[in-house]
């Protein structure tokens, strides 16, 4: 900048953009000047530790955003269908009788909120686990209860909401990825147990949720095969709700959507009016259906982790391994073959006189292989090793019989030419077609008995004489 340029600065009111702390900012502006305060921090609270990990990270940013994206795009694809009603303990995963699921995270019964405490005691007196509210947080303090996040389970608890074993959970089934999500169905506002209510009105009001709403509403469910979350939440919002804690026009929706098969179903009338009273009388019911079709369509992506499909790294480096295995097998047959035939210039590789078999190395390059992707953090690296493991495996996968030296196993005696063991017509069914899996052999006199699977669904034996295996096998040399 010019001399001029910067005297000019000094003619007139300065313009700043200050960073860092707004006492700054205020200091200026209160003399007159114009300011503008950026809201900037160090990356990772300028813990050394946490910037590293965050650099190692850069690498892979294209990978991150695409996996992101893919997430995100799951999530939306998902279509979380309301499709059964059914005691907590017979469907929410790793329920046991002595589990009580909470909302937020794990947490110890000591360090519980009032409103979770409350919950709790009212869940063990509904089990019939304690007498009263005294029992029950004596029990809850013992030990001898299991706490654990409704979110560890696939489910959900709204507010401070519990889940004990005989509590009817809504099922809801993400039907892009097969998940499942769970919840309690809401008991609406007031002295509920959500709220950490549990006297007597809490506990009879429960109690006819299991025995009279649950098992009627689970009817007209089947009826109806189904009703789809997603389509009622989209509505719903068009219509003013955020299914959070306006929950109107979604309840509405249900109860429109749920009643022509309640009336089909076989349930009393009085029933019926008295589940159309409660439901109605409810504007929250449907936050615990919104909770858990979120709760599904946001495990999607659990899914898909699980599933190794979060990125496409690993399929990336699976198709390395194919090329390198497909391209090693090939030139080891045709290399063989020429070997054999005396074609090229091919020929056996030996040391001090001893066959040396294409199998050794390629144990050794497959294990160095190995023990290299593992080390690596470079993509590139693991690219190279992915693609000699491949290698290695080609090299080794090969001979359907060896006979080896006993004194010295990297000497090859004999080899099969063909074969010990292809599928038969009616055996080349199958998730994998045309591949018989042995597993192992056992000598029994003169004849080698062989167990193998096959077709993916039956476990056959092959019998094989020793003597004329030996022989064979001594003809390829």
């Amino acid at each position: 900048m010019s001399t001029q340029g910067v005297s000019g600065l000094l003619k007139g009111m300065p313009n700043v953009v200050s960073m860092g702390l707004a006492s700054f900012t205020a200091s200026i502006a209160s003399q007159g000047a114009r300011a503008l305060h950026v809201e900037w921090a160090p990356p990772a609270g300028g813990d050394p530790a946490a910037l590293e990990a965050l650099d190692s990270l850069l690498p892979r940013a294209e990978m991150i955003r695409q996996a992101n994206d893919r997430a995100l795009q799951m999530m939306q694809d998902a279509q979380p269908v309301l499709v059964d009603i059914r005691p907590a303990r017979e469907v929410i995963p790793g329920m046991s009788e002595r589990t009580i699921l909470h909302a937020g995270p794990p947490i110890a019964w000591e360090a519980m909120c009032g409103p979770i405490r409350g919950a709790v005691a009212g869940a063990l007196v509904y089990e019939g686990k304690a007498a009263d509210v005294a029992d029950a947080e004596r029990l809850a303090g013992s030990g001898k209860i299991i706490f654990s996040p409704c979110h560890h389970h696939c489910a959900v608890g709204p507010m401070a909401g519990v889940i004990s074993p005989s509590m009817p959970v809504f099922c809801v089934r993400n039907e892009t990825a097969g998940n499942m999500a769970y919840a309690t169905l809401n008991e609406g506002l007031g002295k509920v147990l959500r709220f950490g209510a549990n006297g007597p009105e809490v506990i009879a009001r429960l109690k006819w949720m299991a025995g009279v709403l649950a098992p009627s509403l689970a009817k007209a469910l089947k009826i109806a095969g189904g009703i789809n979350i997603k389509n009622l939440i989209a509505q719903a919002l068009l219509m003013g709700d955020e299914c959070h804690n306006r929950n109107v026009a979604g309840t509405g929706l249900f109860l429109r959507a749920i009643t022509p098969h309640l009336l089909a179903a076989d349930v009393e009338k009085e029933t019926t009016a008295e589940i159309f009273r409660f439901i109605a009388g409810n504007d929250h019911f449907f936050l615990n259906l919104a909770m858990p079709a979120c709760k599904a369509a946001a495990d999607t992506v659990n899914v898909a982790v699980e599933g190794y499909m979060a990125t496409p790294r690993p399929e990336k480096l699976l198709l390395h391994i194919l090329n390198g295995f497909l391209l090693t097998f090939a030139s080891v047959r045709l290399v063989t073959w020429a070997i054999r035939e005396g074609h090229g210039p091919f020929r056996n590789v030996s040391v001090s006189g001893r066959h040396i078999h294409h199998f050794v190395p390629g144990i050794l390059v497959a294990f160095m292989s190995g023990i290299g992707g593992l080390m690596s953090e470079n993509d590139e690296v693991e690219d190279f090793f992915a693609f000699t493991l491949g290698s290695g495996m080609g090299l080794t996968f090969d001979e359907a019989a060896l006979l080896l030296d006993l004194e010295d196993p990297t000497i090859v005696c004999g080899q099969l030419t063909r074969p010990l063991l292809t599928p038969s017509a009616d055996e080349r069914a199958g998730y994998v077609p045309n591949v018989v899996y042995s597993c192992g052999g056992m000598l029994h006199g003169r004849t080698l008995v062989l167990p193998y699977g096959c077709s993916d669904s039956e476990i056959r034996i092959a019998l094989v004489d020793v003597d004329a295996l030996v022989a064979e096998l001594l003809s390829g040399r």
